[in-house]
């Protein structure tokens, strides 16, 4: 919509800004930091839309009767005497008188009016009163017109309390929501919805975060103590419904631990009955054919042995020239009978790797021999229990 100053050349601008801000700030008895600066600012906003709904009204009567109460907690901010009703009449004509003009100023001008009010309220302490007023009447109506919205962010500027806007999460307000049914139901027709209106847990908020930075207007704690409660019982739901995310995913994880150890061993017991084609035991069988290997020697050269100096030792033991070798430490197992043992063979990740052997009476091997690499005494013990019972078994 088109406004006075587009209309307007500079000089003409200037003249009008100077006029209204000299009747603004020749309203009678406007003294910083009294009661009829702080009723202008208020009365603004309640005008600011155009419009007074029932609810702004109803919440208008409750401030007034709070803030114009010499028992009200922030009456000591506030300077001078309480203005009588009639003086409450005089000072809203004159903001009345203005009005019009002031909307039709551009923003540049419309901030130096701002300024001009807002200086005339210099503490601190009734600068975020005066704040937290007019955000709490702004939306008491469950909207908050543009014009409303951009007064008092012009106001919050003026008084460099933005961040508390920012705390008591204002800012937030009107921000466009996510996409919901409604919205896709009216698809091409979403002007229908009413951007000005506030969803009532917006509102709540709000109003319960106001009540906490220090404006206590009479029902606003009750609304506080419902939000409280609201918000402790979604907090409350929120842990329950995390524990029992928790709970699920443990026990889907647990479901799927169990089913990888199954597909596992499935798999493991696929490849263990799966011997490569030219693995350990074709390279035994096909050229060291002196020697005769314990069928667990296989897997233990398979997953214990990276380095190939077993097999130098192994291709010296089937030719009997590891009896020659003086790198080759031969000794006997005590307790042992006819064993004998190499050790210090490279496994590739420690020298821990062992050949057990024992002389054949078969004149088909010169050795029965156990291929293993060494872990520690009880696995070493549990291997001699094996090449006995094998011989006890003649080497089958």
């Amino acid at each position: 919509m088109a406004k006075l100053g587009d209309f307007l050349t500079k000089r003409q601008k200037d003249e009008l800004y100077e006029s209204l801000t000299r009747h603004v700030l020749n309203l009678p008895n406007v003294k910083p930091n009294s009661w009829d600066a702080f009723f202008i600012i208020i009365f603004l906003i309640l005008v600011a839309d155009k419009k007074i709904r029932p609810a702004e009204q109803a919440f208008f009567d409750d401030l007034i009767n709070s803030i114009f109460d010499n028992n009200w907690d922030s009456s000591h901010l506030i300077r001078g005497k309480i203005p009588k009703k009639g003086r409450q009449i005089n000072l809203a004509n004159k903001v009345l008188s203005i009005y019009e003009d002031i909307r039709s100023l551009d923003e540049d001008a419309l901030m130096e009016v701002v300024k001009s009010l807002a200086a005339n309220i210099s503490d601190k302490d009734l600068r975020v009163i005066s704040l937290l007023c007019i955000s709490r009447l702004a939306i008491s109506d469950l909207e908050l017109a543009k014009y409303e919205r951009k007064l008092i962010f012009m106001f919050a500027e003026a008084w460099e309390m933005e961040n508390l806007l920012i705390e008591i999460k204002f800012t937030k307000l009107r921000e466009e929501t996510e996409a919901n049914f409604v919205k896709t139901l009216l698809n091409d027709h979403s002007d229908l919805i009413d951007r000005k209106g506030l969803s009532h847990e917006q509102y709540e908020e709000v109003v319960h975060l106001i009540h906490e930075r220090g404006l206590n207007i009479p029902g606003d704690e009750l609304v506080s103590e419902q939000f409280k409660v609201y918000r402790h019982e979604i907090g409350e739901k929120h842990n329950r419904d995390i524990k029992e995310i928790r709970k699920i995913n443990d026990a889907r994880m647990r479901e799927r631990k169990k089913l990888h150890m199954e597909d596992m061993k499935e798999l493991n017991k696929k490849f263990r009955n799966k011997k490569p084609r030219f693995g350990p035991a074709f390279i035994c069988k096909n050229f060291l054919k002196k020697l005769n290997f314990h069928k667990n020697s296989f897997d233990n050269l398979d997953d214990k042995f990276e380095s190939s100096d077993i097999w130098d030792h192994l291709l010296k033991l089937d030719a009997a020239k590891h009896i020659t070798d003086q790198a080759i430490r031969n000794k006997r197992i005590r307790g042992k009978s006819g064993w004998l043992e190499i050790a210090n063979i490279t496994t590739g990740r420690s020298n821990l790797g062992r050949i057990y052997y024992h002389q054949s009476s078969d004149k088909r091997w010169r050795y029965h021999v156990y291929v293993d690499s060494k872990v520690d005494e009880k696995s070493q013990k549990k291997v001699f229990k094996q090449i006995d019972s094998w011989k006890r078994d003649g080497f089958v």
